[in-house]
């Protein structure tokens, strides 16, 4: 029986890089119960085989698998492994020890059954899941037991202290160069991407241009992105990271001093405007957190404003 076996982790979750912070917040939220969150275990997984330590992980080590799903899962080098072992684990003993949360209605794995209920966390609360894992790690033989107090005092202590550096940070000279920083990398990393998919498709001629690290344009085609950072001098507490995709061109900064008109007369149309707020992850490593609380690093937000660039310039063409 599966509740006779002996388990290192109750949990293990499966997520791409970007999640981090929603596997780590489900990590809080189960304790007492034993959690695999690859970011935790690095002292552990240092020095061994990467593709071996993961997957036996999920494979063996782990009583119930959750997979944070949104698209693009399973086509990384990390989560391919984690989904093989998946995969294996399923086939070999079933579908009783995987859950998956959902953090975008359209993604789905193609290898579940269309029987497999997802949990959606765009339509239900995130505490709602957190009782949907325990209840089925519960009926896999975890012991799903209260904190006690002390455990309590230890969770709320750690995260006042949490909150304390991240105020810290957020509120210092060098918390602003940090930022200033990773929006330099993404200004970088949008730029490389750009340039490359012009090499793939030259007739959408790219064109890039920034002003240090407060404002960047990007053109594929007849579309630009506009990403503009905004703050304060001195910290970060009113901070934001703004995109608007736009219908039609707009001049680099280094095209023109203002944000006037290239090449039409008519106003262009934002197609896509998104905002992100400067987070920090463990370790106080900086990030950017949308709306609906997802992070991503300078670089994952880097190619989701390519995609949404070159998406706009296909249909454009169309």
């Amino acid at each position: 029986m599966e509740s006779a076996r002996t388990f290192r982790y109750d949990v293990a979750f499966s997520f791409l890089q970007q999640d981090e912070p929603w596997a780590l917040r489900f990590a809080q939220a189960l304790a007492p119960l034993s959690c695999f969150v690859y970011s935790n275990e690095q002292e552990r997984l240092a020095g061994t085989d990467a593709m071996e330590s993961f997957r036996t992980a999920f494979k063996d080590d782990s009583r119930l698998n959750v997979i944070l799903l949104r698209t693009g899962w399973g086509t990384t080098r990390a989560t391919r492994i984690e989904e093989a072992a998946i995969k294996d684990r399923c086939f070999d003993e079933g579908f009783g020890a995987l859950l998956i949360v959902k953090l975008e209605r359209s993604s789905k794995v193609g290898w579940c059954s269309d029987h497999l209920i997802y949990f959606d966390l765009e339509t239900y609360p995130f505490e709602q899941a957190v009782g949907a894992i325990k209840r089925q790690a519960a009926q896999l033989g975890a012991d799903v037991r209260p904190l006690s107090g002390l455990e309590k005092a230890q969770r709320e202590a750690q995260a006042a202290e949490y909150d304390r550096e991240a105020r810290e940070l957020f509120g210092s000279d060098r918390g602003v160069r940090e930022a200033d920083e990773a929006v330099t990398e993404l200004f970088d990393a949008f730029e490389r991407d750009l340039l490359a998919l012009g090499q793939i498709i030259p007739r959408w001629a790219p064109a890039f241009g920034r002003t240090d690290s407060r404002h960047a344009v990007g053109r594929l085609g007849r579309c630009s992105a506009d990403i503009r950072w905004q703050r304060t001098v001195f910290n970060l507490i009113k901070s934001e990271l703004t995109v608007a995709v736009l219908d039609r061109h707009i001049a680099t900064p280094q095209e023109t001093s203002g944000n006037k008109l290239y090449g039409y007369i008519e106003q262009p149309t934002a197609l896509t405007k998104l905002s992100f707020m400067v987070d920090r992850r463990p370790g106080l490593d900086i990030c950017w957190r949308g709306r609906g609380g997802e992070c991503y690093s300078s670089a994952e937000l880097a190619s989701r404003i390519l995609e949404a660039l070159s998406k706009a310039a296909r249909k454009d063409e169309s």
